[in-house]
């Protein structure tokens, strides 16, 4: 029997998301706010003056604090920045790659990012994930003393559950050890609602074998820079069967297939 779920896109950037869905149509219809409550798009400046805004990757919401997103948005596989963490903006409620910043939160839910957490042994695509904090790691109230560094990283290894040695840390220009104390570093957590939410969590581990949703982006317009956010859905093929026709070892990945054909793409 098929069964619906959500498949958690964390390891494509837009412009792949473009490019893999070109290559493997299945069935796809236009999102609507509120569909997808825990998809967001990560953003990056495209013209500052005029609070434009552009996408380059996407991400899942988790929790009230967290987003999954993949590690390569970020980072080379010499761990180097691709991009300035300060200035990226983690947006839920969105459905277009193109945006303006309000001066306020509205429908839409505008966060920064604090702090990045990567596998230690991310080599492109081996352990393509990435772990955004958006909200509190600090003792409260954010007044008195400023934790070391290491101290945050052990709240962060207690908050997000990963041995500390297994992950880098990367720390943005508004972490809380960078800033003076009666600064208040703590970006507001998620505020859940009509149109924002975390992604449901599964009750059991299996072997899946069904239908999933997942994300495509298209353009407005076939001379448009816009584009908007489509549902997809995905035939998820148990990964026992692919790993048999692939002859690989799939523990850590998902293995897809058109609706209607029976082939594989891990």
């Amino acid at each position: 029997m098929l069964m619906p779920c959500f498949h958690v896109v964390i390891g494509l950037t837009v412009r792949d998301i473009k490019g893999h869905n070109e290559r493997s149509i299945e069935i796809e219809e236009t999102s609507k706010l509120g569909q997808l409550k825990h998809h967001v798009f990560i953003f990056m400046p495209r013209d500052l003056r005029k609070r434009q805004y552009k996408a380059f990757c996407s991400g899942t919401i988790i929790s009230a604090q967290k987003v999954v997103s993949a590690a390569r948005c970020f980072l080379t596989n010499r761990k180097r920045y691709r991009v300035n963490l300060s200035s990226i903006q983690v947006v839920a409620a969105i459905l277009y790659t193109l945006a303006v910043k309000p001066h306020e939160d509205g429908t839409q839910q505008w966060r920064s990012v604090k702090t990045l957490y990567s596998p230690r042994y991310f080599r492109y695509p081996a352990n393509n994930i990435a772990l955004i904090i958006t909200c509190s790691l600090s003792a409260k109230e954010n007044v008195g003393k400023i934790p070391y560094i290491r101290d945050v990283r052990e709240n962060l290894k207690r908050c997000l559950g990963f041995p500390r040695n297994d992950l880098y840390v990367y720390e943005s220009a508004l972490s809380i050890n960078r800033v003076p104390e009666n600064f208040n570093v703590v970006d507001r957590p998620w505020v859940f609602g009509q149109f924002v939410g975390s992604v449901p969590h599964a009750s059991v581990d299996l072997d899946f074998d069904g239908v999933c949703i997942g994300i495509a982006v298209r353009p407005i317009t076939s001379w448009s820079v816009n584009s908007v956010l489509y549902k997809r859905y995905t035939h998820m093929i148990p990964n026992k069967r692919c790993e048999a026709t692939l002859i690989r070892n799939l523990r850590r990945y998902i293995c897809t297939g058109n609706l209607q054909e029976e082939e594989g793409e891990s």
